[in-house]
């Protein structure tokens, strides 16, 4: 499937048929048959393959952050496929899903020391403040693990270790990463402090202009009347995917400066913030400038931190969900072409097989020797960073 053969994918097409719908979708599993006793984690662990790994980039941790809404199913595969021990996950759950996915997700997470359930969560509003407010809140865990594990002992980091990782990246639970780990570290060296955020012009002021607010009873947002003010500090307004790759240094300004955080509190009554803010703190070098990043770029769509399918640009084969491809099996030949670092999206109850073939394809890629083309990635960096090293 993954290398386009006809015989094979119509094969796949034709178990896809066989299968049980409901409501147009597949059925996943329960998220309860996910949640796991304490006493058989290890015996867990060893069965889905977590100890498969060898630290070689021992040197070189990463800050992981997952967002789950649904599918304890999908959200423990897409962590099997990004677990490396060296690393440090925080997941934040909506706080408004099923009890059992919290729990699925927790106990899940208490199998491992360094993988660790957001200290704070959210009821997520589409759309709204809240998604932010969560992916912010894990990246400032991620920040300060030695005071909740050590001084405030925060019941869900109890036994978890601290982790001095180097780069930070944010995943949702319908991701996919294109790229291993050990690959990653390779290029991230190259980025030497510089990240990758999607930086393009600010042609989207409806989403600001006026100020939104999240109705938590109805679960949606509401426009009013009122104007919001100009963003503060001068910051010049820019939008990107909510995906980001930050060095530390860059993830403690984002989190902790009071520039950072004054624009932060300015985006709560925008529409979309996520979309904002990162890219907004990439862009404007006179507020900070040591990450390198060359603003001449923000005219540019280019990024390599995530690969969608958007309509109408991209002839999806798999199903269109808000305007983006959920890939199919067809999708997958052209999509492990991309050299991008993940890929949105991917959905359980839509393509089971799509998803299945990925993680084939990832594991093979994992135990194989790298094919990538690392001057590509060098020279993509050397355009929009002045601290590149390559």
């Amino acid at each position: 499937i993954i290398h386009n053969d006809e015989k094979e994918i119509k094969k796949a097409e034709n178990i896809l048929k066989r299968l049980s719908l409901k409501d147009g979708y597949f059925e996943r599993s329960l998220d309860s048959d996910f949640i796991i006793e304490k006493s058989q984690c290890e015996n867990y662990k060893k069965a889905r393959g977590y100890y498969r790994h060898q630290s070689v980039d021992a040197d070189f941790p990463l800050g992981v952050s997952i967002l789950a809404h649904e599918s304890a199913e999908q959200l423990e595969r897409l962590l099997r496929i990004l677990y490396q021990p060296q690393n440090i996950y925080c997941i934040s759950v909506d706080k408004k899903s099923h009890e059992d996915l919290h729990k699925s997700i927790k106990s899940i997470a208490d199998c491992f020391d360094n993988v660790f359930i957001a200290s704070e969560t959210y009821d997520i509003i589409y759309m709204g403040f809240s998604r932010l407010k969560a992916e912010f809140q894990c990246l400032k865990d991620l920040l300060m693990l030695d005071k909740l594990i050590n001084i405030e002992k925060h019941p869900n980091l109890i036994g978890k270790k601290v982790v001095d990782w180097k780069y930070a990246f944010n995943y949702v639970g319908t991701e996919f990463p294109l790229i291993t780990n050990k690959d990653l570290v390779k290029i991230l060296k190259m980025y030497n402090g510089s990240n990758e955020i999607q930086v393009i012009q600010d042609k989207f002021r409806y989403r600001y202009l006026r100020k939104f607010k999240e109705d938590f009873i109805n679960h949606r947002i509401l426009r009013t009347n009122e104007l919001n003010p100009p963003p503060p500090n001068g910051y010049l307004l820019a939008k990107g995917y909510s995906s980001y790759v930050l060095s530390r240094k860059f993830a403690e300004y984002a989190i902790f400066h009071p520039k950072s955080l004054d624009l932060y509190n300015w985006l709560k009554n925008t529409l979309i913030p996520e979309e904002f803010y990162w890219s907004t703190l990439q862009l404007n070098n006179h507020v900070y400038s040591q990450h390198g990043f060359k603003p001449i770029f923000y005219l540019v769509k280019d990024s390599l931190v995530r690969y969608s399918g958007w309509y109408p640009k991209y002839e999806c084969k798999g199903r269109m969900r808000h305007g983006m491809c959920v890939f199919g099996i067809r999708d997958l030949p052209h999509l492990i072409e991309k050299p991008h670092f993940l890929a949105n999206k991917f959905m359980l109850n839509v393509d089971p097989i799509a998803y299945q073939c990925m993680e084939e394809w990832f594991d093979e890629k994992e135990a194989a020797n790298s094919t990538l083309n690392f001057n590509f990635y060098c020279n993509f960096i050397k355009l929009r960073s002045n601290l590149a090293n390559c």
